[in-house]
């Protein structure tokens, strides 16, 4: 069974992968990674160079949340989670309607 904190890196993963539309193992650099710290690293990166500029600001920040959260803030936390990813996603999706 994965943890909160695993399910909300592989969401982190599965947003990387729509914004720029490719395979999270056929984006450069991913394959040297020899530890997975060293690819959420890598993708932390990816996300936070150039992701911004293919689908803004609010979808580059949720990914790099989902991918440092637990890392970086100190724990899950639901109603955190529902601000930061739920709310701008759905804000996000009425923009497009």
């Amino acid at each position: 069974m994965f943890r909160t904190v695993e399910l909300t890196l592989f969401k982190g993963v599965l947003l990387l992968e729509i914004g720029y539309w490719k395979y999270i193992l056929k984006m450069d650099n991913f394959q040297d990674a020899a530890e997975p710290e060293e690819a959420r690293e890598i993708l932390v990166r990816r996300a936070g160079n150039d992701l911004a500029h293919i689908m803004g600001t609010s979808y580059s920040r949720v990914v790099l949340y989902c991918l440092t959260e637990n890392i970086e803030g100190g724990g899950y936390s639901r109603e955190r989670f529902e601000s930061e990813v739920i709310s701008r996603l759905a804000f996000l999706a009425e923009q497009t309607e």
